[in-house]
């Protein structure tokens, strides 16, 4: 990765962040679900009007990851419900400002605000880890 384009990227991809983590740790499977749940919640919203049915399944997906990830908060670390629930919202939130802003970038450089970029990498790896759920 180049310099300019470190900078412009707020988050790693989802690629960098498993070959530098053991994914089968809660905190690393409570991240990667939250992750993808950010990336659908934010493909839903970015489609909705082009294509109701998708942006519908993105957000289902969302909820599916949502709900993987606040049930490792609550058995692995004791949370609960309510305090589970809260951590895991606020960090897709937080994701999906740093998806909306690297969407942005990569549209202005390439005229697509997620192809080209480590966001359809993210959406690919994505696709696999809902699928083990």
């Amino acid at each position: 990765m180049s310099l300019s384009s470190a900078k412009s990227q707020s988050m790693i991809s989802i690629n960098e962040y498993i070959s530098k983590n053991e994914t089968a740790k809660p905190a690393s499977v409570a991240y990667l679900t939250n992750r993808c749940a950010a990336l659908y919640t934010y493909i839903s919203g970015l489609i909705v009007e082009k294509n109701k049915k998708l942006s519908d399944e993105y957000l289902l997906r969302a909820g599916k990851m949502s709900f993987e990830a606040t049930e490792v908060l609550r058995a692995e670390y004791g949370n609960t419900l309510k305090e589970a629930t809260k951590s895991s919202l606020n960090t897709i939130f937080k994701m999906i400002e740093f998806y909306k802003e690297n969407a942005a970038n990569n549209y202005a450089k390439t005229g697509e605000y997620i192809l080209g970029g480590y966001m359809e990498k993210d959406t690919q790896l994505c696709k696999v880890i809902y699928e083990k759920f």
